[in-house]
């Protein structure tokens, strides 16, 4: 039977089978043999290129691969293919632990090309060819990945090296031209190309008295690229470049910061200031290094000149102060400027004032209707020891997992509005806090998880306190004439809360009860260190601090978070330490201790949903430790006092 006939008997039969899904390793799948590289003209698809970017390499190879393919010259297409992913992998060198680098990892953990996948037989086939490769870029990079995965084949580190040290002569005199920059000689892909040149150099050269003796052609490769990016005054450029060039030795610390000043002498009004202040920065590090203070000093006015320039490049009282703010912690380093800080200061709280007149207030409506019935309803039919029993059981502490994954569901939804930090500022427009952006592909870091976990949990709050806590705290108090006798019933069973303060306690579970959140607030929530300290002593961990002259003070809340953490959640669990934290210790958030104890709550935020549930969650802690025993021992009391 032909071909037509099998194929159409086997549609009648049923669908076609898919393709098998080829597993094998990249390296196994796009492996080319020696003798299919040494045949095929590698110089071909680069001959006409003008740049040394990897990106135009690969273009190049990728064109030459689909051309090879049409015209059915399958060996070729091969060694194409493979030299296009070469050509793919990210070199990084600045990153000394790792400068290569797949150049996209997916979220299922697959990833392109790196080095490693091409050791062995590969890499031995492309040191054989290496040396036929006319253009220097495509001669560097392979015969840096040979290097790369043996470290043993210094031959090929030497030809790496004299083919950067080439493409680098070919930037600085234009026989090449730059990837991205147009306008100047001075580039990163130039800084980049030098850089990697040298730590090959230095890899496999002879160590002399613990120092390496570099290769003429690089050190000059070095000079050019950095007398450039003086005579251009390209400020970053420059920065990258002196680093270089200091971490080899090959300048020294006041030559760099000479040429610092130099640089930064040819900026223009307003041209790159936070490149400008950059540079200034260096320069004042540089001085301090070598202990010229006048210097130093020098060079920091400088960069606090640029700084006070930005605050003239923005809009907004608020972007504003935030310059401003900058410039008051510049000049915490500088001695001299007493004046000019306090004008600073005044301008800067006349600015925070003003920011809050920019910012524009929104409301959210939460209806709470359907759940406060509910509650109402349930707590109209309990007795008093059920009521107070359920009323520390209107919700839970969510575990880090599920907050944190709230948290990412949220990210994946509105990536966009997650990208960018925020600062979190006071009544006065004082920043309090400031939190990190999302990265897209990134593990985003702890700031980030918290603040998103703050906010979504200060509307959680908004919902449980009026849909929950206030109805049954209204009703029960409605029903039952509660008085602190109620609550000494329950604390004198309770181990949580000590004896010396009981009576602090119970008063401030009466007034929460009785809605006056005034009181309850100053009563309850200061209560909160006093009864973790109880606590874990009872549990046999000691919550003091001692000094290096023998001293000793209790340890607050803080203290206890960071050095007495295992002990607590051994007591509690993580979901309920967890929540201690964000409710009264962390920023951004509530900070609800530090924020009583500087009398910085006001008597509104008395009656913010955050201290009324700051209030329930300490009544929770304190029947969780009772709860076993309610039934035997404090519901037969409270029944008498009903």
């Amino acid at each position: 039977m032909d071909d037509s006939g099998g194929v159409i008997e086997a549609e009648q039969a049923g669908p076609a089978l898919a393709e098998p899904v080829d597993t094998r390793p990249l390296g196994e799948r796009l492996f080319v043999e020696a003798e299919n590289l040494a045949a095929t003209d590698l110089n071909a698809p680069i001959a006409e290129l003008t740049r040394c970017d990897c990106h135009a390499m690969e273009t190049a190879f990728i064109a030459a691969a689909k051309q090879a393919e049409a015209e059915g010259r399958s060996d070729d297409h091969r060694a194409y293919t493979l030299i296009s992913v070469l050509c793919s992998i990210t070199l990084t060198p600045e990153d000394k632990a790792e400068p290569w680098r797949a150049r996209i990892t997916w979220a299922d953990g697959n990833r392109s090309a790196i080095p490693s996948d091409f050791q062995g037989t590969q890499s031995q086939g492309l040191e054989s060819v290496v040396t036929q490769i006319a253009y220097p870029a495509l001669r560097a990079r392979l015969a840096d990945l040979v290097w790369s995965n043996d470290f043993k084949r210094g031959a090929a580190a030497a030809v790496a090296v004299e083919a950067y040290c080439e493409c680098a002569e070919g930037l600085l005199t234009g026989r090449f031209q730059a990837a991205y920059e147009k306008d100047t000689r001075a580039t990163f892909e130039l800084v980049s190309t030098v850089h990697r040149a040298l730590q090959l150099a230095y890899a496999t050269g002879k160590k002399v008295s613990r120092r390496c003796q570099l290769p003429d052609r690089v050190k000059a490769a070095w000079r050019g690229l950095y007398e450039l990016a003086v005579k251009d005054a390209a400020f970053v450029v420059f920065m990258r470049a002196a680093e270089v060039g200091l971490h080899f030795e090959l300048v020294e610390p006041a030559e760099v910061a000479g040429d610092a000043e130099i640089v930064v002498a040819k900026a223009t009004a307003g041209q790159y200031t936070m490149a400008v202040q950059g540079v200034w920065d260096f320069a004042a590090h540089l001085y301090d290094q070598l202990g010229d203070k006048d210097a130093r000093r020098r060079c920091q006015i400088g960069s606090l000149g640029q700084v006070l320039t930005m605050r003239k490049q923005v809009t907004g009282a608020g972007a504003e102060a935030y310059w401003v703010g900058q410039a008051l912690q510049a000049l915490r380093h500088i001695d001299g400027m007493e004046e000019l800080e306090e004008e600073l200061e005044g301008e800067l709280r006349r600015l925070q004032k003003a920011s809050l007149k920019e910012m524009k207030p929104f409301s959210v409506k939460i209806d709470v209707g359907e759940q406060r019935a509910r509650t109402i309803e349930q707590f109209e039919a309990l007795g008093l020891p059920a009521a107070l029993y359920q009323f520390a059981f209107l919700t839970d502490s969510s575990t880090r997992e599920e907050l944190r994954a709230e948290a990412l569901e949220g990210l994946k939804r509105s990536p966009l509005s997650s990208l960018f930090g925020g600062v979190h500022l006071d009544e006065h427009g004082k920043p309090i806090s400031a939190t990190p952006g999302a990265s897209l592909g990134e593990e985003p870091d702890e700031g980030w998880f918290l603040q998103e976990i703050n906010r979504r949990e200060g509307m959680s709050r908004i919902y449980i306190v009026g849909g929950a806590i206030d109805p049954a705290r209204g009703i029960t108090a409605a029903r039952f004439n509660l008085g602190e006798h109620h609550f000494r019933t329950i604390l004198q069973h309770c181990p949580f809360v000590p004896s010396s303060q009981d009576a602090i306690v119970a008063l401030g579970f009466t007034r929460l009860f009785q809605g006056d959140f005034m009181s309850a607030v100053h009563l309850l929530i200061p209560q909160m260190e006093p009864c973790l300290r109880n606590i874990l002593r009872l549990a046999g961990h000691d919550p003091v601090k001692r000094f290096d002259d023998g001293t000793e003070e209790e340890m607050d809340l803080g203290n206890m978070l960071d050095r007495r953490r295992d002990g607590l959640e051994k007591i509690f669990g993580d979901p309920i330490v967890y929540e201690i934290e964000r409710l009264f210790h962390a920023r951004p958030g509530p900070a609800l201790r530090h924020e009583l104890a500087h009398g910085l709550i006001s008597a509104g935020g008395c009656y913010h949903a955050d201290a009324i549930y700051a209030c329930w969650f300490l009544y929770r802690l304190c029947v969780l430790f009772v709860a076993e025993r309610w039934d035997e021992a404090i519901a037969p009391e409270l029944e008498l006092l009903a």
